[in-house]
């Protein structure tokens, strides 16, 4: 039997390697050309490796860990592009739900995007809703941390596209109410949905980002001088909801 695995995933190596250090008894195995990370935290054993950019990488690296481990959940750790006001740099939106924003057909992104014969052919705007419990262990994971910048649960905005400009950001804000903006997330998201066939077989997954710029025409010098910190505080997020999150069991 199989200990079931807890997969986390960052688009980025250094969104990753506080989880990778922090690992006892690591050993690395290869796929797909990347390295994949395996120990455990809290007793709990895991497989770390990095996305890539975009949401196509992302999409075939899920599946590959889906396909070659035996993986219970998914978290995504990185940093993100800030969208609510509210926010700045340093604090950190735990998903409630992921919007793929440039998903469309050419017509209103409130419209049912293509209507066939058959309901079940039906497409509209992918929204993924974040496992329950995922969010509350990383919500009271931040509240025992402590520290500066604010954690809250929200809405993350993903498509394969970098928001520099503050008319852009305007604009998805408006559109979709979104906390912040990235590139990963949906695929994410995606491929865990598409992989839980049923009631008892499901792929729980949430995605946790530090803002690490205000995705306006300042994000490149803004990014550049908060990433490593935006990125250590989503890890460090990861690795203390793992303390009192129940066990995986063994399958």
């Amino acid at each position: 039997m199989n200990m079931a695995l807890t997969g986390i995933l960052g688009a980025h190596l250094a969104e990753v390697n506080p989880i990778v250090n922090a690992l006892a008894a690591r050993e690395v195995s290869m796929g797909m050309g990347k390295r994949f990370a395996l120990g455990t935290i809290s007793g709990h054993s895991l497989v770390v490796t990095t996305s890539g950019v975009g949401k196509a990488r992302t999409a075939a690296r899920c599946q590959f860990l889906l396909d070659n481990y035996n993986i219970a959940r998914i978290i995504f750790t990185g940093v993100a592009g800030a969208l609510n006001p509210d926010l700045k740099p340093g604090d950190t939106i735990v998903s409630r739900y992921i919007i793929e924003h440039d998903f469309k057909l050419g017509v209103d992104a409130d419209q049912t995007l293509f209507q066939s014969d058959c309901a079940e052919h039906s497409i509209s705007r992918p929204i993924y809703e974040a496992d329950p419990m995922l969010i509350e262990a990383a919500l009271a994971a931040g509240e025992r941390l402590g520290g500066e910048g604010r954690i809250c649960a929200g809405t993350i905005l993903s498509g394969d596209e970098a928001i520099l400009q503050h008319s852009r950001k305007q604009q998805l804000r408006q559109a979709f109410g979104g906390d912040c903006v990235e590139m990963e997330g949906a695929a994410m998201a995606a491929v865990c949905q598409l992989n839980s066939t049923s009631a008892t077989k499901r792929i729980p997954f949430v995605a946790i980002r530090t803002m690490s710029d205000m995705a306006d025409e300042d994000a490149a010098d803004t990014f550049n001088h908060w990433f490593r910190q935006a990125a250590e505080r989503s890890a460090s997020l990861v690795i203390e909801m793992l303390k009192e999150f129940p066990k995986p069991s063994i399958a």
